[in-house]
């Protein structure tokens, strides 16, 4: 189920999360359990490629001499403690770098049910890790919700009620909108050889 600060957008449904190369990403959205309007959505097929740094920190250096009395120790340990601050290393940070590739976008205000296709692409890396690099795949989704009174099924019921002869809903001008991000990690894994184009040559079909 996704949710927001709202209510509940809709239902979810992703029949696996590991695939191969060249699978298609084949999943579900169900809007009729949903509190909340959902105007469109948005679902890219993402690569991350982590470098991973690694570094140790440098111990501290210097510390006050044992024959220096009180007063002298506390101001050599401040003295100490200020210069570890200004000599120490910062701590490395992992790079990381988002390739989008396949991507869904679609307009679902008014829909009760959807569907999600992605390919994967045969030229593209699986997901592995190493000591120096990780790459890893998701799906990151944005929901552009609404509120707003105006799209909500009951005022479409009474409009309905009224006069059922000539019915015609005007979409409002303005809406108020929130765009929800989210982010599902899968798992992609090489595919069959025999699965990956040959090179270009000469083909001949004989018909019989």
């Amino acid at each position: 189920m996704i949710n927001n600060k709202w209510g509940k957008v809709g239902r979810f449904c992703l029949f696996k999360s590991a695939y191969k190369l060249g699978e298609d990403i084949v999943a579900t959205i169900d809007f009729s359990c949903g509190t909340i309007k959902c105007v469109q959505l948005s679902v890219t097929l993402q690569c991350e490629e982590t470098e991973l740094l690694h570094g140790a920190v440098s111990p501290p250096s210097g510390t006050p001499s044992a024959k220096e009395d009180s007063k002298g120790a506390d101001s050599a340990d401040v003295a100490s403690s200020t210069a570890e601050g200004a000599n120490e290393p910062e701590r490395p940070k992992n790079i990381s770098r988002v390739t989008n590739y396949s991507k869904h976008h679609e307009v679902c205000l008014g829909m009760l049910q959807t569907q999600v296709i992605l390919p994967i692409p045969l030229h593209v890396t699986p997901t592995f890790r190493t000591e120096l690099i990780e790459v890893s795949w998701r799906l990151h989704f944005q929901f552009v919700t609404s509120t707003n009174a105006e799209l909500s099924s009951e005022m479409l019921l009474d409009r309905t009620a009224e006069s059922e002869e000539g019915l015609e809903w005007v979409a409002p001008t303005d809406i108020a909108i929130e765009t929800m991000i989210w982010s599902l990690p899968i798992t992609i894994y090489p595919t069959a050889p025999l699965q990956i184009p040959q090179p270009c040559g000469e083909y001949k079909l004989n018909i019989k």
